[in-house]
Formats: structure tokens, C-alpha cells, sequence
């Protein structure tokens, strides 16, 4: 069982401690890819925000790892469309060093692992710090150029169409995967007509979409032979859109039944032996829900369409509490997260503004 994430091994120090008289050993307080859970009593979250912006009114994020590196999208000002994906690798001394990422198409960077840290390299890995992302070819004035990326779930939906088997060409968008100090390659599932990714975890694992002609299909890459994607779709599913994957291969993501209805899904992949098929996740009266981000720590970042109005949320499934985050902006889209309870996205004070948004979280019982 231990390569699928389902025990925990703890080693005992040598000598003794007293606690109110009585003699332990204590455990190593070391833990190795499991699931800390410190209390199953539900916290509100304290959320202060401030905007930042590798270009004001044109910037919009998607992830945030544990060391605070941004992973985002500089809002082209066309047409023609020029969307350039953009990552903020934070320097030593705690400076911003923004890049700028021009590939074939308009482009996004989705997510982004924590394989380095302010200081360096967390894990000495030759993947090192790993960002992924999209490459989107788009018909000119089919997207609001602002208001499209909001609804991270339905990013590719508008998109010219498919067909053909150019490799990355405008029938053939592809996931694009960077790693700090080198180029941009692409990625793209071999049985698709086209590739998104939208996360990575430090293992590292993707995830993101591949679309057939008619609809698009979660997958998770490596699959249990160590390569390719492994495709899956909940039961029910009409269009599956995935949002991001944790340590522990949990999968999170919306998709669409025969009635047009948007489910939230989580999917235990782990590495894909054990795996169960992904489990429909709703907001307890919501019409609607979207599920963007997962944590190492079991904090799901999502959005739900509910009678007293749309709202984001933060669910911990360890105790399975809901927590609705109060809008700071007028237009608003929050779509990352990192286990320190950080959230990024894009927040204006009109819906013709994107302006990255970052939300430091102070989790209060």
C-alpha cells in the first residue's frame, strides 16, 4: 500500500520525554507524502489582498506554489490575439524576476510546483522548478480578452476548430512545460487532437485536457507505466475540464452532464494502481460547481453558482468544512492555491481590468 499514498511510516527517537510525570518516546516529527491532518474543526479564513502586476489592467494568475513563485497569463491587447504566458520567479533577496513567455500561440502558464525555493532547490531534481501551461490558437474577436480567463475551466472551450494532425498548429493547441534555466517544450497526449495543461504536482504528475472531435477528456500523465496520459472522464461526463493535482495524485476538476449542469469531481489517480474512478462533488445547493485547486494538505479551491449568490470557496476535506471567500474586487476570478492557504487570480475594479490578485490567508478556528 505505500506506494499509493495510504499509510505512513514514523520512526521512533531514541531516549525518552516526560509529559505531567509520565515517561514517552517520542515519534520523528519528519513526515513523508502523506496528509497532515492537524484538526477536524472547520477555520475561517482571513484573506488580505494585493494586487500584482507584471503589466496593470493586463495580468491575470493562475498558480502559486509554497515558496510564492507566480504562474500566470499577460492579457494580449488585440486583436490580433497576444496572450504570452508569464512566470515570477522570486529572487534570493525577495525581489520580483518577472518572465515572459512568447510561444507559437496565445499562451498561459497554469500552474507551477515547488521543486525550488527563494533559496534554491528544495529537492536536488533535474526538473527542478516546473511550470506548466496552454497554448490556445483563437479566432480574432471570438474571446472577451479580459473576462474569458475567468472561468479557468472553460479556458479552450472557445477555440478554433478541431481537426487535422499538425503537430501544435491551429487545429492543434498543446500543453507547453517549463522548467526554471531552460526552453519551453510541448506536450501534447498522442491520442489527442489537441492538449491543455492546467497543473503539475512535485512528483512531478500533469494534468489538464485532450479533446477528440467532439469534446474534451481529463488525463493524468505519467500513467501506471510511466508515460502517456491516462484518460478519464466521470460518470456522466459530456465535457471534463481538470484544474490541478496534489502530492498525492488527488485530481480535482468540473464537468458537464447531458443537461448542461457543471459537477465538481475529485479523483484519487495516487499513481494510477489503486486509482478509483473520480467522484462527483457538489456544493450542497449549488446549481453549479467548479473545483480549480488542491492542496498537499486537502484544501480545495472552487467556485459554486448558490441561490444567495455565486461565490468562491475553500473546502477542507479532512473535516469536510465549506467556507465561502467574501468577493474583494468587482470582477473577481480566483483560481490557485498553495498549502500555506495562498490563493492567486485576477481581480479589477471594472471587467475591462485584469489585475493579478494574490490573497494571503490566515486560516482562524
Amino acid at each position: 500500500m505505500w506506494p499509493d499514498n495510504q499509510r505512513i511510516h514514523q520512526f521512533q527517537i531514541g531516549g525518552s520525554i516526560t509529559v505531567q510525570g509520565q515517561p514517552y518516546s517520542p515519534i520523528d516529527r519528519d513526515i513523508e507524502d502523506a496528509t497532515i491532518i492537524s484538526s477536524n474543526v472547520p477555520k475561517e479564513p482571513v484573506l488580505t489582498a494585493q494586487q500584482k502586476n507584471y503589466v496593470a489592467c493586463q495580468t491575470v494568475l493562475y498558480g502559486i506554489n509554497n515558496y510564492n513563485y507566480l504562474a500566470g497569463l499577460l492579457v494580449g491587447t488585440g486583436p490580433p490575439v497576444t496572450d504570452q504566458g508569464l512566470l515570477d520567479y522570486y529572487t534570493p533577496s525577495g525581489g520580483d524576476n518577472w518572465n515572459l513567455l512568447s510561444l507559437s500561440y496565445p499562451n498561459g502558464m497554469a500552474s507551477i510546483n515547488n521543486l525550488c525555493g527563494v533559496n534554491g532547490c528544495a529537492y536536488r531534481s533535474t526538473i527542478q522548478n516546473t511550470a506548466v501551461g496552454f497554448e490556445v490558437p483563437v479566432p480574432e474577436g471570438t474571446l472577451d480578452r479580459v473576462t474569458a480567463p475567468f472561468h479557468r475551466a472553460q479556458r479552450l472551450v472557445a477555440r478554433s476548430s478541431l481537426g487535422g494532425s499538425d503537430y501544435c498548429s491551429d487545429d492543434n493547441p498543446c500543453g507547453t512545460v517549463d522548467v526554471q534555466g531552460g526552453q519551453p517544450v510541448p506536450f501534447t497526449c498522442s491520442q489527442a487532437l489537441g492538449t491543455g495543461l492546467y497543473g503539475v504536482s512535485d512528483d512531478p504528475q500533469f494534468v489538464g485536457v485532450w479533446y477528440d472531435d467532439i469534446t474534451s477528456h481529463g488525463f493524468v500523465s505519467p500513467d501506471t507505466t510511466g508515460q502517456h496520459c491516462n484518460s478519464f472522464d466521470p460518470v456522466g461526463s459530456t465535457q471534463t475540464n481538470t484544474g490541478g493535482v496534489n502530492g498525492d495524485g488527488q485530481v480535482v476538476g468540473s464537468f458537464s452532464d447531458s443537461n448542461g449542469d457543471v459537477h465538481g469531481f475529485i479523483y484519487d489517480y495516487g499513481n494510477g494502481i489503486n486509482s478509483q474512478q473520480p467522484i462527483q462533488f457538489d456544493i450542497p445547493g449549488a446549481t453549479g460547481t467548479w473545483l480549480y485547486s488542491i492542496s498537499n494538505n486537502g484544501w480545495i479551491l472552487g467556485f459554486a453558482e448558490i441561490p444567495s449568490g455565486p461565490t468562491y470557496f475553500l473546502y477542507d476535506e479532512n473535516s469536510d468544512a465549506y467556507v465561502p471567500i467574501t468577493s474583494v474586487y468587482e470582477s473577481e476570478g480566483l483560481y490557485g492555491l498553495n498549502d500555506n492557504g495562498w490563493i492567486v487570480g485576477v481581480g479589477g475594479s471594472s471587467p475591462n481590468c485584469a489585475n493579478g490578485l494574490e490573497l494571503t490567508t490566515t486560516l482562524v478556528p
